[in-house]
């Protein structure tokens, strides 16, 4: 199993045993938001005019800057959300951090993700780095450990990320990271996603390509 240390900080996958000893606090610990100034609005034309003898329908990303800067907090966190992290982190998919110093073990980040067997994509829902831990590169060796588990794995073609247009300081790093913006779905989570800018966005990186 491949383990990432950086002083007293290791990365690597997660197992049952991870799983039975995390708990609901230190996920609402690591779990502590995002500050931004910046965000993309959705612009969705379905009433195109005909244009050439041809219909477009469109969808726009415009980055926009807020008056302030804004800080989103989860609060989705609940006890059915840590058995789901429970269940999927026994699979061996997901990343964990941990600070080891004093003989001791704490999880200060991971990411969560799971393999899409139709379309060959491992798919990462969440990644979290402690706050106190963070713009140290923990981030960025979590993503490395899963690529590596990709190319290793011949059967998954890429790695797809979902996050929200809003979440500005997520889409930069994994565009840091080599990904590219792939698509929106304005009904992801609600009806009213695109009235509240909270437009599902995902982004991809491709491994395994056959020349």
């Amino acid at each position: 199993m491949e383990i990432i240390n950086i002083n007293n900080i290791e990365i690597r996958f997660l197992s049952e045993n991870d799983s039975e000893n995390i708990s609901l606090n230190q996920i609402k610990d690591i779990e502590n938001g995002y500050t931004t100034k910046y965000y993309y609005q959705v612009n969705y034309n379905n009433n195109p005019n005909i244009i050439d003898n041809k219909k477009k329908i469109s969808f726009e990303l415009e980055l926009k800057e807020y008056e302030e800067q804004k800080h989103n907090v989860y609060n989705y966190i609940s006890e059915d959300n840590l058995q789901n992290y429970k269940a999927n982190f026994k699979i061996g998919h997901s990343v964990g951090c941990f600070n080891k110093e004093n003989n001791s073990e704490l999880l200060i980040g991971f990411l969560f993700a799971e393999v899409e067997t139709w379309n060959n994509t491992l798919k990462i829902n969440e990644i979290h780095v402690h706050k106190n831990y963070n713009r140290k590169g923990i981030g960025t060796k979590m993503i490395q450990l899963l690529e590596n588990k990709v190319i290793e794995d011949k059967r998954l073609r890429g790695i797809c990320i979902e996050t929200q247009v809003n979440n500005f300081p997520a889409i930069s790093f994994y565009q840091q990271n080599g990904y590219l913006i792939k698509g929106i779905d304005i009904g992801f989570y609600t009806n009213d996603d695109l009235k509240n800018n909270n437009v599902a966005i995902f982004l991809r990186k491709e491994f395994n390509l056959i020349e």
